[in-house]
């Protein structure tokens, strides 16, 4: 009885060893599981990032009748939307100090205000008077300098402008504030600036590429005398969420589930 007694306890203390090493086994599974969900979702927060990084995609705005939803002529504002993207656009006149400092506006309605041109033209001017509809630059209180307002609704990077009747052997240039800030003067074709990509040879001299050029509120104005286009269509995209601020938010709910299944 005693040897089958110590047999017993034997076979008892080898069982308690085997379940003890299972429990072992079991927790460094747990740990390799949870190891392999942290590479998972390092994983993932390299593809989305990548993914948020490349989603962005600029979105043309036309300025054809059709396209803004209303007839040829004058109109004290237009909008337009596409891709989630909207611009509310107004005319104003202009004063200044001659090197880009505005000192004042007037926003322009009743008969005067933003200029559609035909579906063929498919662009936008300013009247604010008996000129052609054009964005014109002045000299004097009876002709003043103009501008266009483009009101985003949210902040976007402008990525191309297209003129039309621009021309820099005529003397056009144009000026761009972007949310109450000059960001450039006296602009045309030959013009060097950091935010201007550089041309291809052979490029038409009325279009023009940005470089990071942010915000909502985008002013083109003319204030040379000489100056005298519209515009025909401009290309921005939106400002992209980081997806280090959608992954680390991610991250952090996945790891506290985990955390959360594990205790219970």
């Amino acid at each position: 009885m005693l040897w089958l007694g110590s047999r017993t306890i034997t076979v008892r203390i080898l069982d308690l060893v085997k379940v003890c090493g299972l429990c072992l086994v079991i927790n460094h599974l747990r740990e390799l599981i949870k190891m392999k969900k942290l590479r998972l979702m390092t994983k993932l927060f390299c593809l989305s990032a990548l993914f948020f990084a490349g989603s962005v995609q600029a979105v043309v705005l036309d300025f054809k009748p059709s396209s803004l939803g209303v007839a040829q002529g004058i109109h004290d504002s237009v909008s337009i939307s596409n891709g989630g993207i909207t611009a509310n656009i107004t005319a104003f006149t202009i004063t200044n100090n001659g090197a880009g400092s505005i000192t004042g506006t007037t926003l322009l309605s009743g008969g005067t205000g933003v200029f559609v041109a035909s579906e063929t033209s498919k662009s936008i001017g300013v009247t604010s008077g008996s000129e052609t509809g054009n964005l014109d630059g002045g000299d004097n209180a009876a002709d003043p300098d103009e501008g266009l307002l483009f009101a985003f609704n949210k902040q976007v990077i402008l990525d191309f402008i297209d003129f039309d009747s621009f021309s820099v052997s005529g003397g056009d240039d144009f000026n761009l504030t972007v949310d109450g800030v000059l960001v450039l003067f006296g602009i045309n074709s030959s013009s060097v600036s950091p935010l201007i990509m550089a041309a291809a040879p052979g490029s038409p001299t009325d279009e023009f590429r940005f470089n990071n050029i942010i915000g909502t509120n985008f002013l083109f104005w003319a204030d040379d005398v000489n100056d005298s286009f519209r515009i025909d269509t401009i290309e921005v995209s939106a400002v992209p969420v980081p997806a280090a601020a959608w992954l680390f938010g991610s991250a952090l709910i996945g790891l506290f589930g985990f955390s959360r299944r594990k205790k219970s």
